[in-house]
């Protein structure tokens, strides 16, 4: 009753509040040029990473892996994670053209490229906490045509922490009945 008063500032002089980005990083969109993947196959040996599929199977025995990475991610550069900025949510978004049983999806702890083979990664990628981790970041279940996404917020938020810790993931069968993703060179 009388003198009360509250004091601050007119709001048309507060700054902004900063409002949530959202960045996509995807092959060949808006200069992006740094995502790579490759199959390690263990019957055929060859280096698949130009084709336009890759695969998750366990075809009569033999495993096929996938491998997938994007690059170049954080920093202070328009369009990349400043290594300061909150990871609220990350995920990647997979076109499957073949849907077929569960995969995991691992971190990668060792370096790889679009040349590795089954062999030059010393018979694929096991998740032994060396080649890739022990524990999947996630089981996808049984995946159907269209879109799989995956939730990855964890492994993007450990990666900021310390950028040269980003080496992918591996996608590994649970399954005979594989499945097939649109490449980064589809």
């Amino acid at each position: 009753t009388g003198n009360d008063i509250l004091y601050g500032s007119d709001p048309s002089d507060a700054a902004p509040a900063e409002s949530a980005a959202t960045l996509t990083f995807e092959q060949g969109v808006d200069g992006y040029n740094s995502a790579s993947d490759t199959i390690l196959d263990s019957y055929y040996w060859n280096n698949y990473g130009e084709l336009t599929s890759l695969y998750v199977d366990a075809r009569n025995g033999y495993p096929i892996q996938s491998l997938l990475k994007f690059d170049n991610l954080f920093g202070d550069q328009a369009g990349q994670i400043e290594l300061d900025d909150n990871i609220t949510s990350a995920t990647i978004e997979l076109t499957v053209t073949d849907g077929g049983a569960s995969f995991g999806v691992y971190e990668m702890l060792q370096g790889w490229s679009e040349s590795s083979t089954w062999g030059s990664m010393n018979n694929g990628i096991q998740p032994n906490g060396y080649e890739a981790k022990s524990s999947a970041i996630v089981s996808t279940g049984w995946v159907n045509t269209g879109t799989v996404t995956i939730d990855v917020t964890e492994s993007l938020q450990a990666w900021q922490a310390d950028p040269t810790d980003n080496q992918g993931w591996a996608f590994i069968t649970e399954g005979y009945d594989g499945a097939v993703l649109a490449s980064t060179e589809s």
